[in-house]
C-alpha cells in the first residue's frame, strides 16, 4: 500500500487543486481586459497572432468537441477551464521534480506549495496564456533532469514536447528551448560533437513539430503572424510602463511571492553553496535559469507582474529543497535533531501563510461587488434616476438578466470621462447620477484600453463636487474589486428622491 500512497495522494491534491482554480469562475468575460480579445478570436475563428495560438486552439477545440455554442460568455468559461487545467499539469511536473531529489511527500509539499499560491491562484481564473507557459517550463525542467541522469532519447523528446508547448503558449516561452540546448551542451560537453548535433537535432525537432501542431496557423500563415507580432512589439512600445532596467522585478518577485518564500529561497541558495558534496546539473540549471529569467524582464519595458510565476512556483521547489538541506545540515551536528519532521514542518508553515491570501481570493471571486452594487441601486435610487458608467462597470449584458432591467435609465458612452468631461456638461446631458471606478484600477485598467491618469478633470470634479450616495474599496483583484461610488449630481432632480 506504500508504494502507491504518494500517487494517489498527488492525485488526491491535483484534483483539490482543479476543483479550486475552478471555483467562481463565472463572472462576465469582460471584467478583465484581455479575456474580450482572446473570446472573440475563438468565436469568429480570426486571429490576431499577438500571441501564440495554443490556449486559443485548445480552448476552440473543447468548444467544438463538447458542441458549446460559440457565444462569449461559454467560450470564456471553457478558456478558464483549460488554464485551471494547464496549471493542474504544471503542479504535477513540480510535484514530480521533487519526489526524484527525495521522495513523495515532499513532492507533495512542494505541489501544495506553488499550487495554492495566491498568484497562480488567481492566474487560473483567467482565460490567459500564463498556465500554459508555467506547463511548458515546468515540464521542460523535469524532462530536463531526466535527461540529466540518463540521457535518454526519451526525456529528449519530452523536453522538446515541453519546450513546444511554452514557446506555443507564449513566445517568452522560447526561453525553455534556450535553456535545454545550453543544459543539452554542458552535459554532454565531453562527448563528440556528432553526438551532440544528433541529440541537439532531436530536440529541436520534436520542439518544432510541437509548436507547429499546437499553433499551426502561424506555419500556414507566416506573414500574418508576423504582422501579429509585430503590432504586439508595437503595443509593448506604445503601452510599455518602464523603460530599460527601470521595473525591478527583484522587489516585485519578494512583494508576490512573499517573505517566507523569498527566505526559503534564500534558504537553499544558502545550503547550496554550503554543500561540499557535488550538485545534482538540474539544481545548478534551475538556478541559473531563474537569475537569467528575472535579470531578462528587468531588460523589458514591460511591468506585468504575472511574469513573475514561474519565479514563484520555482521559489516553491528551492524552498522544500532549501529546508530538506537546512535540516540535513543541522541533523550531522546534532543527531538527534528530527531531521525529517522539522523540515516537514518548515514547508507546512509556508503553505499556511499562503492560505489566507487564497481565501481573500476566492472570496473576491465568489461575491460580485458590482451585483452588490446593483442591488443597492435597485433598492435606493429613484427610477427617474439617470446613471452614467463605463461599460465594465455594469454585470450584465445580457438583456434578460435583471441585472439589465432595472427602471433606472443607464448610459455608458464610449471613453466614459472624456466624454462626459465635468459635472456642468453631465447636468446639461440629464444625468443625476455617476458611478465611478477606484483612481487604482482607472489608472491600470482604464476605459476603452485607456489609462486614466490622477489629474483627470473629470474625476477630480467628481470627488470634489459630487455626493457619495454608496461606496466600496477596492480589494485584492482589480478586476473583480475595482473599488466602486455612487454619486450624486448635485442640485439633480433625482437626488432628493433617495430611499433610505
Amino acid at each position: 500500500m506504500k508504494k502507491f500512497s504518494g500517487p494517489i495522494f498527488s492525485a488526491a491534491l491535483l484534483a483539490l487543486l482543479l476543483w479550486a482554480y475552478t471555483r467562481h469562475n463565472n463572472f462576465p468575460f469582460y471584467y478583465h481586459t484581455d479575456e474580450p480579445g482572446k473570446v472573440e478570436q475563438v468565436v469568429s475563428g480570426k486571429h490576431n497572432y499577438r500571441h501564440p495560438l495554443l490556449m486559443i486552439n485548445a480552448t476552440d477545440l473543447v468548444v467544438r468537441a463538447l458542441k458549446i455554442d460559440k457565444v462569449p460568455q461559454n467560450v470564456v468559461l471553457v478558456g478558464r477551464w483549460t488554464s485551471a487545467l494547464a496549471a493542474v499539469l504544471a503542479i504535477a511536473a513540480v510535484i514530480l521534480i521533487v519526489r526524484r531529489h527525495s521522495d513523495w511527500w515532499f513532492g507533495l509539499l512542494a505541489g501544495a506549495m506553488a499550487g495554492l499560491h495566491p498568484f497562480l491562484f488567481e492566474a487560473t481564473h483567467y482565460m490567459k496564456e500564463d498556465c500554459f507557459l508555467l506547463a511548458g517550463l515546468t515540464w521542460t525542467w523535469y524532462a530536463l533532469d531526466r535527461f540529466c541522469d540518463s540521457e535518454s532519447n526519451a526525456s529528449l523528446v519530452l523536453a522538446g514536447i515541453a519546450t513546444g508547448v511554452a514557446a506555443s503558449a507564449k513566445y517568452l516561452g522560447i526561453l525553455a528551448l534556450v535553456f535545454s540546448i545550453a543544459l543539452l551542451i554542458f552535459k554532454m560537453r565531453r562527448a563528440t560533437w556528432s553526438s551532440i548535433n544528433r541529440k541537439l537535432i532531436l530536440l529541436c525537432s520534436v520542439y518544432l513539430l510541437t509548436f507547429a501542431i499546437f499553433d499551426f496557423q502561424s506555419v500556414i500563415h507566416p506573414l500574418e503572424a508576423l504582422n501579429g507580432i509585430g503590432s504586439e512589439f508595437i503595443r509593448i512600445n506604445r503601452d510599455r510602463t518602464s523603460g530599460l532596467l527601470e521595473t525591478n522585478y527583484f522587489f516585485r518577485l519578494v512583494g508576490h511571492a512573499g517573505p517566507l518564500l523569498v527566505l526559503g529561497g534564500l534558504t537553499y541558495i544558502g545550503t547550496f553553496f554550503g554543500r561540499r558534496e557535488k550538485k545534482p546539473l538540474i539544481e545548478r540549471g534551475l538556478l541559473i535559469f531563474a537569475l537569467a529569467y528575472l535579470i531578462g524582464l528587468c531588460l523589458t519595458p514591460l511591468g506585468k507582474d504575472r511574469y513573475l510565476i514561474p519565479l514563484a512556483t520555482l521559489l516553491s521547489i528551492f524552498t522544500v529543497w532549501g529546508t530538506r538541506s537546512a535540516a540535513s545540515w543541522i541533523a550531522e551536528r546534532h543527531p538527534r535533531f528530527p531531521q525529517s519532521t522539522i523540515a516537514i514542518l518548515a514547508c507546512v508553515v509556508v503553505i499556511f501563510a499562503e492560505l489566507p491570501f487564497v481565501f481573500l481570493d476566492e472570496k473576491e471571486f465568489a461575491h460580485d461587488r458590482r451585483t452588490q452594487m446593483v442591488e443597492w441601486i435597485r433598492d435606493h435610487l429613484p427610477a427617474n434616476a439617470v446613471i452614467a458608467h463605463e461599460a465594465r462597470i455594469w454585470p450584465s449584458r445580457d438583456p434578460n438578466d435583471w441585472r439589465a432591467q432595472l427602471p433606472q435609465r443607464r448610459v455608458s458612452p464610449p471613453f466614459f470621462s472624456t466624454t462626459l468631461k465635468n459635472i456642468d456638461n453631465m447636468k446639461r446631458l440629464g444625468i443625476t447620477h455617476v458611478i465611478a471606478a477606484g483612481s487604482n484600477y482607472r489608472r491600470t485598467v482604464g476605459e476603452d484600453h485607456v489609462s486614466i491618469s490622477g489629474d483627470s478633470e473629470f474625476y477630480n470634479d467628481l470627488e470634489k463636487n459630487g455626493i457619495v450616495l454608496w461606496q466600496v474599496p477596492h480589494g485584492r483583484i482589480e478586476y473583480l474589486s475595482p473599488g466602486l461610488t455612487v454619486y450624486a449630481i448635485p442640485n439633480s432632480s433625482a437626488i432628493h428622491d433617495v430611499r433610505p
